[in-house]
């Protein structure tokens, strides 16, 4: 190993721990804690998701709705916004009010995944495998019963 490619592992290492520990200041500066996640999220099926899609990308549930815009949390959002649309008949609105963003903040999302075509091939790929898993979370809570109604995927 050189030192030039033992220096990029460093910075990595350090990046890693410093977003981990800016989401822990997010999570005590603004008292995300389990009261704050229920007052915003209105079905315990709502929760369930939010905290299987942030356990699938590796964050705490509260990068749902930080204001924070680190790559990896813009990453998480986009991608859940994108999910949600995809595997269910929300609309924005409900979407973005399930999120805490707008219905535009959800269509820019969709356009952003969307584009990673041509961009990130790898993150566009993890979001389509996201969709299914989110779908697979869905079907596993019973939601179809409840608040959400399925349409085919169309990640498109």
């Amino acid at each position: 190993m050189t030192d030039r490619q033992f220096e990029r592992y460093l910075l990595k290492q350090n990046n890693d721990r410093l977003l981990e520990i800016r989401i822990e200041i997010d999570r005590i500066i603004n008292s995300r804690n389990d009261e704050y996640f229920k007052m915003h999220l209105k079905t315990e099926h709502q929760r369930a998701v939010i905290k299987a899609a942030a356990d699938y990308w590796r964050l705490p549930y509260e990068a749902a709705y930080s204001k924070r815009r680190f790559r990896e949390v813009k990453h998480f959002k986009h991608a859940m916004r994108f999910a949600m649309r995809c595997a269910t008949s929300m609309s924005l609105q409900e979407i973005g009010k399930m999120l805490n963003c707008g219905h535009a903040t959800v269509m820019h999302s969709m356009k952003f995944v969307q584009d990673s075509i041509l961009a990130d091939p790898q993150y566009y790929m993890k979001c389509i495998e996201f969709c299914e898993h989110i779908k697979m979370v869905m079907q596993e809570l019973d939601l179809n019963k409840n608040n959400f109604t399925f349409t085919s995927i169309n990640y498109n």
